[in-house]
């Protein structure tokens, strides 16, 4: 007689990855949760948005990866976003990943992402974005004990501007799962920080951080270089992970040209950091000798073209921000 087999139950990627052409006025929204719930539709396509177009979402709960990326042949693409994204509950996603686009958001409580669902994801990637309007957070986990799991994180060339300003802020990424958040590494590189208190002139209404880890004891490799922070999280940490014991934090090529406080609030025990040409504008009140930077002597205004409208190009091309190309590097002479 014929055994029976034992059952095996596997994951596959599907059929092959396809691209999908998105040209002005195509309803985008639709078009996304239509083929989220599509079996047919394999994870991991992308849709290709035509350049100088602009498409309004309302951000859902995705079930499988996709990447979204902005046509270059124009002014970047953009996304009008109302609501945040989120993932459904026990999901494996292979990656999100997202190029070349400006989102902003439209809600007052807006994040780009607010998940209290237990998934994985093995790679989100963000690449030459802008995020504009984001008043509450940017990425936020919740949910006691629903444990995500992200393999990599990885944003660059990417410009955060005239977020902040809601009356109760989660912070930049604030991971508050109650221990179960797990993010393997997050590396942060060419990126901007700045003007985190849209609609207002209350600097305390801002967008907190860079990086709240919360209570997770998961080790995490966290890492930020040639990065530009201006006027953001006026007087709060940048960067606490208080209790994953066993991380590595590098941090160079920073420049810090804003009156937050301290670079860390708290760091797990036995972490290994790393700190290197780092520089300080005299807006940084603390010194740099924390970070084990330079102190530039000179203030934002005095470094940046017109740093109160958003342009942080610097001024003299003999500064040494120039000549050791410290900061995010789009904004080199």
């Amino acid at each position: 007689y014929d055994k029976p087999y034992n059952q095996v139950s596997f994951r596959t990627a599907g059929p092959s990855i396809s691209t999908i052409i998105v040209a002005k006025g195509t309803d985008l929204d639709a078009l996304l949760r239509a083929n989220n719930d599509d079996p047919t539709v394999p994870e991991g396509t992308e849709y290709f948005l035509q350049a100088g177009s602009l498409f309004k979402i309302t951000p859902f709960t995705i079930s499988k990866g996709f990447k979204l990326t902005g046509g270059t042949q124009g002014e970047r693409p953009q996304i009008e976003m109302n609501g945040n994204w989120n993932i459904t509950e026990g999901s494996y996603l292979s990656s999100l990943e997202f190029e070349n686009i400006r989102f902003y958001q439209t809600i007052d409580a807006g994040y780009f992402f607010n998940s209290g669902t237990a998934w994985k994801v093995d790679k989100i990637i963000f690449y030459n974005c802008v995020f504009n309007y984001f008043k509450r957070g940017f990425w936020r986990h919740q949910g006691n004990g629903k444990y995500k799991e992200i393999g990599e994180f990885n944003m660059s060339y990417c410009t955060f501007d005239q977020d902040g300003g809601h009356t109760g802020p989660y912070g930049t990424f604030a991971f508050g799962s109650a221990g179960a958040d797990n993010v393997k590494k997050a590396i942060f590189s060419n990126c901007t920080f700045m003007r985190d208190y849209y609609q207002t002139t209350d600097k305390n209404r801002n967008f907190k951080n860079l990086f709240d880890y919360g209570t997770s004891t998961y080790p995490i490799h966290l890492e930020y270089e040639n990065v530009t922070i201006y006027d953001y999280a006026y007087n709060r940490a940048l960067i606490n992970i208080p209790n994953a014991v066993g991380s590595t934090l590098i941090f160079k090529k920073v420049l810090l040209a804003s009156a937050c406080g301290k670079v860390i609030q708290a760091i797990g025990a036995n972490t290994t950091s790393t700190y290197e040409n780092n520089y300080i504008t005299t807006d940084y009140l603390l010194g740099a000798a924390a970070i084990k930077g330079t102190d530039l002597g000179i203030s934002a205004q005095n470094l940046f073209v017109d740093p109160a409208n958003g342009n942080l190009m610097i001024k003299d091309s003999n500064s040494p921000i120039v000549t050791n190309k410290i900061g995010d590097t789009r904004w080199l002479p």
